[in-house]
């Protein structure tokens, strides 16, 4: 076979190299600001079973109008934020369990103020309310939504908005909060029937955390539309671009458009007629992508802070060698290389396809076993460089 040069391996990675742009930002001309939709999952009850959310739901019984004891350093899990819901005023009668509070709450498709919509209800206790459906706990209900810790909120404000409906006479209140428990803004009170929206638009102070207080109504029920909850820029966001460097027959297809800071950029990842998905780096880590059962593969980068790239690399379904020197043979089995006809002393390197040297050593004998996982390299010894897929 023709030698290939460690030369002209780089200058094919380098021609296969595409810059990746991709927008999750989007710019509001009407309020003249750039906004980033970060609501967090699980609050997307159009998209869960009442099952999903109470399972997605802590009850903490506390005084007269208790926080619930959430920070950022209380071991809750708050990257994609969180939905939690409190009790308050707690009696030796009542059942403060977490089962009663989460079978509270309910999904369900209301027709309320002549508009259908897919809802969560809450209920407080009073046996008025349908079986399952009935809380168990007395007083005050707080219902809190926290914002999501993984982004970076130096540089952008957040806003809040949400509907609620008010079913009665009673009052609704929504507060925010910042982590340090003091209220920020003003309370917003809905005391009569109808859909109310509720909004909230940081001007200084970060907010922690949104609450809805539900007062200690006797037939109480309260329901809830999907929050919505934005990062806010009144200048456009830094740009940030992915480099994908491809080896091997197949297509690695960008999601988005332009890319900003604090995006993220999702791949799909199509081997090759006769080819498989053999080894993905991001930023040089090797990543896992997820197998979508139809013959390709999706990857999503973590937050873009900085500029990335992904290395992607399809081969043959079978292991091989290319460009066996005219000295040396190599030969791969169960994830080792076996190279023979070597010099003693002679040096040898093995890259990765993104050109990193994973392995250096000299040999001790003519023939030499090294212990590789799956992958495509390029070792390069004194006659030359070859490509190895195991």
């Amino acid at each position: 076979m023709k030698k290939i040069t460690f030369l002209s391996i780089l200058v094919t990675l380098f021609t296969l190299s595409t810059n990746a742009y991709a927008t999750n930002w989007v710019y509001n001309s009407g309020a003249s600001k750039w906004v980033k939709d970060i609501t967090p999952s699980m609050l997307q009850f159009n998209n869960l079973n009442t099952a999903q959310v109470q399972s997605d739901i802590i009850a903490s019984p506390g005084g007269a109008n208790p926080n619930p004891a959430i920070t950022s350093t209380s071991g809750q899990d708050l990257t994609d934020g969180y939905f939690a819901v409190c009790g308050g005023q707690v009696t030796s009668a009542t059942d403060p369990t977490l089962t009663n509070v989460r079978n509270g709450f309910n999904i369900m498709e209301e027709t309320l103020g002549g508009v259908v919509h897919k809802i969560l209800r809450f209920a407080s206790s009073t046996s008025t309310i349908t079986s399952g459906t009935k809380c168990g706990l007395g007083g005050y209900f707080n219902i809190n939504w926290y914002i999501p810790s993984q982004f970076n909120y130096t540089a952008y404000t957040i806003s809040f908005t949400d509907s609620v409906y008010n079913p009665g006479t009673f009052s609704l209140q929504f507060l925010v909060y910042g982590e340090a428990g003091t209220q920020l803004g003003t309370t917003q009170i809905f005391n009569t029937t109808g859909w109310y929206n509720t909004t909230f638009n940081q001007t200084d102070s970060r907010p922690f955390r949104f609450k809805m207080s539900i007062p200690n109504t006797s037939g109480l029920i309260a329901y809830y539309k999907t929050p919505k909850l934005y990062l806010n820029s009144s200048s456009e966001p830094a740009s940030r671009t992915v480099t994908v460097n491809k080896t091997g027959n197949g297509t690695v297809t960008a999601t988005y458009g332009n890319l900003h800071d604090q995006d993220v950029e999702t791949f799909t990842l199509t081997p090759g007629s006769g080819e498989t998905l053999n080894a993905v780096t991001y930023n040089e880590a090797t990543v896992t992508p997820t197998d979508n059962g139809n013959g390709t593969y999706s990857y999503t980068t973590p937050l873009l802070t900085s500029n990335g790239t992904l290395a992607v690399t399809f081969s043959g379904i079978s292991t091989g060698i290319e460009n066996n020197t005219p000295t040396l043979k190599f030969s791969v089995n169960k994830g080792i290389l076996q190279i023979e006809g070597l010099s003693t002393g002679e040096a040898i390197s093995i890259y990765s396809v993104n050109g990193k040297l994973i392995h250096a050593s000299f040999a001790t004998e003519s023939s030499e076993k090294i212990t590789l996982s799956q992958g495509v390299y390029f070792v390069k010894t004194a006659t030359g460089v070859s490509k190895i897929i195991l």
